[in-house]
């Protein structure tokens, strides 16, 4: 079900407009159009337009109607989906760092200790010949 068609039948006469028009409020609509594309452009070739419709019931010319407000959130929309990826980035970044903390510290705690004990071995050994096989 499009916008277009929405508007169309909140536009006729009958029973029942009170209630769409009610159930219509704060629903947001998401619609394409075929964008334009340029030799170089390898997007999309659709962009996407988000709608918010909202709703409210008015006398006019004293007779009881229906106002709709269209509201264009395409902005707003683009601007969530932004700092969600952003969020999700940093996310990723504080696991890898802890893995990589982690990761690192496994490995320095046995060489410290080989460390030591090749120390030890280097400062008790007084011919150069062992001195060579160590």
């Amino acid at each position: 079900m499009s916008l277009e068609s929405i508007i169309g039948d909140l536009k006729k006469e009958g029973e029942g407009l009170a209630e769409a028009a009610e159930h219509l409020n704060g629903r947001v609509f998401k619609s394409r159009r075929r964008r334009v594309r340029r030799a170089d452009d390898e997007g999309q070739s659709h962009v996407f337009t988000f709608t918010q419709i909202r709703t409210r019931k008015i006398n006019y010319l004293e007779k009881p109607a229906v106002a709709i407000y269209l509201k264009n959130i395409t902005e707003h929309i683009n601007q969530l989906r932004l700092e969600s990826q952003i969020l999700e980035q940093k996310n990723k970044n504080a696991t890898l760092e802890s893995y990589t903390s982690t990761i690192s510290h496994e490995f320095r705690t046995p060489l410290a200790t080989c460390l030591m004990f090749l120390e030890g071995l280097v400062g008790k050994t007084k011919s150069k010949a062992d001195l060579a096989i160590l």
